[in-house]
C-alpha cells in the first residue's frame, strides 16, 4: 500500500530535476538572506502542481515510559522540491552536491508542518546548537532533518503487564495541507535503526504504511510507523518483582523480634509498610488511566497487604501483652498473689499473644509461597 501510494505521488510531481537554474548559489543564499523572495507560499502557487514530501525516520533511542506511554528520540528526515531555490550546480565547490543553508536563514524557506500526531510530550534538541539542518540541491530539492524526542501514548490491553507484547503506531501528518496540496510518502527505507535500544524493550517489528486523516478540512496526508515491542521481563523482575518480595520477607523477619521489644519492631514494621506504598504508588503514576487492574498491580497489592499484616500482628499482640501486664499490676496490688498465677493469667499471657504469633509465623511464609505459585501460575500460562 505504501508502494503504490508513494508511485501516485511521483506521478502527481512535475518533473522540476531537470529545471536548469543559471543563478549561482552565492546569489541565491544572498536573496533568501535578504528576503528577496516570497519562500513564505507554499511551491505549488507557482508550480500548479501539488508537492511530493518523502520522509524517513531514524530511531536512535527507544524506551517504555511506563505502562501506556513509549519514549523515542528520532531523527526526521524530509525532502521536498521547491523550483524557487534552484541554482547552478557548476557555483558549488568541487565533489559538493548539496549547498547548506544558514540556521538563521531556514526559516526564510518554505517547509511543511509535519508533525508526530499522538505525542504527549515533543521536545527539539538544541545541544550545543539547534539539531537542524536545511541542505539544498541545485535542481531545487530540500533536505531539512532535526533531532526530536517524543512521547507518544501506547496503551496496553494486556493485563498480564509486564508480559506480554505492545504495539505503538507513530502517525506523521501535516495540520494545515491537504492531499491535494501535499502528498506525504516515505522514502525508500522509511526508517532506520540508528543504535541500540533501550534494554527494558525489544523490537519485533517495524512497519511502514500510509494513513486517512480528516479533521477540519478535506483529507489530509498522513503515514505512519508502527512498532511491535516485547518487553523484556527481566527488567521489571529485578527493579519491581525482587525489591517487594524482600520487603515481604523483613516483615516476616520482624515477627521474629520480642513483642516487648517495641522501638526495633515498630520501626522494622513500618519501614516495610512505607516501602511497599511508595513502590505501589508510584506503579500507579504510570498506569493506564482506564482503571483496568494489570498483573503487576495485583502483585503490588498482594504484598502490601501481607506487610500491613505484619503490623496489625505487633499491634494487637502487643495490646493483648499490655493488657495481660496491667491486670496482673492490679492483682499485685490488691495483694492477691495467688491470682497472679492461676491458669486464666497464664492464658492470657501465652495463649493472648504468643499463640497468636506462632500461628501467624506459620501461616505467613506458607500463604505467600501458595500465592506466588497461584500467581506465577497465571502470569506464565499463555
Amino acid at each position: 500500500m505504501a508502494e503504490s501510494f508513494a508511485l501516485l505521488c511521483l506521478l502527481i510531481v512535475p518533473h522540476i530535476a531537470e529545471a536548469v537554474c543559471d543563478i549561482s548559489w552565492e546569489t541565491l543564499n544572498e536573496r533568501i538572506s535578504q528576503e528577496t523572495y516570497d519562500f513564505y507560499n507554499p511551491p505549488w502557487t507557482v508550480t500548479g502542481d501539488s508537492i511530493e514530501v518523502g520522509l524517513k525516520v531514524g530511531i536512535s533511542q527507544l524506551k517504555s515510559a511506563g505502562v501506556s506511554d513509549l519514549s523515542l528520540t528520532i531523527h526526521v528526515l524530509q525532502t521536498w522540491n521547491d523550483p524557487r531555490v534552484c541554482f547552478n550546480a557548476s557555483s558549488l565547490p568541487s565533489g559538493q552536491t548539496t549547498a547548506p543553508l544558514a540556521y538563521r536563514h531556514q526559516g526564510l524557506v518554505w517547509s511543511p508542518d509535519v508533525y508526530p500526531e499522538g505525542a504527549v510530550t515533543s521536545t527539539q534538541h538544541d545541544v550545543i546548537l539547534p539539531n537542524v539542518f536545511l541542505r539544498i540541491q541545485p535542481n531545487g530539492t530540500i533536505l531539512k532533518s532535526n533531532r526530536l524526542t517524543v512521547q507518544i501514548q501506547c496503551p496496553t490491553s494486556d493485563t498480564k503487564f509486564p508480559k506480554g507484547n505492545q504495539r505503538c503506531i507513530v502517525r506523521f501528518k501535516s495540520y494545515s495541507f491537504t492531499t491535494d496540496e501535499v502528498c506525504l510518502s516515505w522514502l525508500k527505507e522509511g526508517f532506520t535503526k540508528l543504535d541500540d535500544f533501550s534494554s527494558n524493550v525489544v523490537v519485533d517489528e517495524i512497519a511502514i504504511d500510509t494513513c486517512k486523516h480528516t479533521l477540519f478540512l478535506d483529507e489530509q496526508p498522513c503515514i505512519e510507523l508502527s512498532l511491535s515491542l516485547e518487553r523484556n521481563f527481566d527488567v521489571y523482575l529485578t527493579r519491581i518483582y525482587l525489591p517487594s518480595a524482600i520487603v515481604v520477607f523483613l516483615s516476616w523477619i520482624s515477627l521474629w523480634i520480642d513483642v516487648r521489644q517495641v522501638p526495633a519492631r515498630t520501626g522494622l514494621s513500618v519501614v516495610c509498610v512505607l516501602s511497599l506504598m511508595t513502590q505501589t504508588v508510584g506503579l500507579m503514576v504510570v498506569s493506564d488511566d482506564d482503571g483496568s487492574i494489570l498483573a503487576v498491580d495485583a502483585w503490588m497489592i498482594v504484598c502490601l497487604l501481607y506487610t500491613v499484616w505484619a503490623l496489625v500482628t505487633f499491634i494487637t499482640a502487643h495490646y493483648l501483652d499490655s493488657t495481660c501486664q496491667r491486670r496482673a499490676q492490679k492483682t499485685a496490688i490488691m495483694n492477691v498473689e495467688e491470682e497472679m498465677n492461676n491458669s486464666k493469667g497464664k492464658s492470657c499471657t501465652i495463649v493472648g499473644y504468643k499463640r497468636l504469633e506462632r500461628v501467624v509465623k506459620f501461616v505467613y511464609p506458607v500463604s505467600f509461597v501458595v500465592f506466588n505459585v497461584v500467581y506465577w501460575a497465571y502470569f506464565m500460562s499463555g
